[in-house]
C-alpha cells in the first residue's frame, strides 16, 4: 500500500519539460508547471535573458530616435521653415520612437505565446492539410505574427512580461543568484 501511494506520488511530480521523475528537488514555474532542478535553472536563466534582450531592444530604439531627432533638428535648423520647426522635428520624431519602442516590445513578448499556441493548430484541425501548399505556407507565418502582434500590443505582453519577471526573480540555487 506504502509502495503504490509512493510511485503515485512520484508519477503526479514528473517534470513537464523533460519528463523526469527522479530527484526529490521540484518547483513550480511562474505558469503552474512542475520543472526538475535542472529544467528549473535553465527557465529561470531563459527568463532573465529574454527580459535583458527586451531592455536592449527597447533602450536601442529610444536612443535610435533621440538621435534621429537630433539629426532632423540639425537638418531643419539650416532650412527656412516650411512645415516644421526644428524642436517640433525632434519631438515628432522622439514620438514615433517610443511608438515604435512599444511596438518592437509588444511584438517580441506577444507573438511567441501566438506561435506557440498556433504550433498545436494544424494537428487539431483534420481539414488544415488538404489547404494548397501555399495557403498552408501563409497561415503558418501570418496567423502567428498577426495575432501575436495584436495579442501584444493590445496588453497581453504586459502579462507575458510580467510572467518572464516572476520567473526571473526566482532563486533555485545557492549558485545561480547571479544576474549573469
Amino acid at each position: 500500500m506504502r509502495a503504490d501511494e509512493d510511485l503515485k506520488q512520484r508519477a503526479a511530480r514528473r517534470c513537464s519539460q523533460c519528463g523526469s521523475v527522479d530527484g526529490d528537488a521540484y518547483a513550480e514555474d511562474s505558469a503552474g508547471k512542475l520543472l526538475c532542478g535542472d529544467c528549473m535553472v535553465a527557465a529561470i536563466r531563459d527568463a532573465r535573458w529574454k527580459i535583458r534582450w527586451a531592455h536592449r531592444i527597447v533602450g536601442g530604439i529610444l536612443v535610435l530616435g533621440v538621435l534621429l531627432g537630433l539629426y532632423a533638428h540639425q537638418v531643419l535648423e539650416s532650412r527656412p521653415p516650411d512645415e516644421f520647426t526644428p524642436a517640433q522635428a525632434f519631438w515628432i520624431t522622439v514620438i514615433e520612437s517610443v511608438v515604435a519602442a512599444y511596438s518592437a516590445w509588444s511584438m517580441y513578448w506577444g507573438i511567441p505565446p501566438a506561435w506557440r499556441l498556433w504550433r498545436e493548430v494544424p494537428g487539431k484541425i483534420p481539414f488544415f492539410r488538404w489547404f494548397p501548399w501555399t495557403m498552408q505556407l501563409l497561415l503558418t507565418f501570418y496567423v502567428p505574427l498577426t495575432f501575436g502582434g495584436a495579442y501584444g500590443f493590445f496588453g497581453g505582453s504586459f502579462y507575458e512580461y510580467a510572467k518572464c519577471r516572476k520567473m526571473a526573480a526566482m532563486i533555485w540555487r545557492e549558485g545561480d543568484q547571479d544576474r549573469e
